[in-house]
């Protein structure tokens, strides 16, 4: 049995096609894998604050040595960490906006690229920590590109 995590991030939520996308992918994924564990992410519904120097102080604090207020605040990004970590199968629904990822997605890496937890640095630059894990991402775009038939260029 696998755990998949499967996480959106548009603003339309299922409306929006990386939303509609990644939905279909997983649908079928379980209707192949009918006892596999889904853990569904959505950033919109489910905001992760944008990180703060407590939240950065907090998270970079070893546990044992965190406040209450501390052990509080990185509450999220440990349970966020878990999910990730236990997952055996990503799956993306990324839209684009203004040429970049949602603030919402940057945010949640913000809280799971933690040092000496999800990465490490090494004297060859980061390295990642998260092994054997698949991911398949599912992007979109919208918005008129090139001369030919703008119209048909919507999304």
């Amino acid at each position: 049995m696998a755990k998949v995590l499967h996480i959106t991030s548009s603003l339309f939520q299922e409306n929006g096609q990386s939303s509609q996308l990644a939905d279909s992918f997983v649908a079928s994924w379980k209707d192949k894998n009918p006892n596999d564990e889904i853990i569904h992410r959505d950033l919109v519904s489910e905001p992760v604050p944008h990180l703060s120097l407590e939240h950065f102080q907090a998270h970079n604090t070893p546990i044992e040595n965190r406040s209450e207020k501390q052990r509080e605040i990185a509450e999220l990004s440990d349970l966020l960490i878990e999910e990730i970590s236990s997952a055996d199968l990503l799956v993306l629904g990324i839209p684009m906006y203004n040429f970049n990822i949602p603030s919402n997605l940057h945010t949640y890496f913000d809280f799971i690229a933690r040092a000496g937890v999800t990465f490490r640095y090494t004297e060859n630059g980061p390295e990642g920590l998260l092994r054997n894990k698949k991911a398949v991402a599912f992007i979109s775009r919208g918005g008129v590109y090139g001369d030919d038939n703008p119209q048909s260029n919507y999304l």
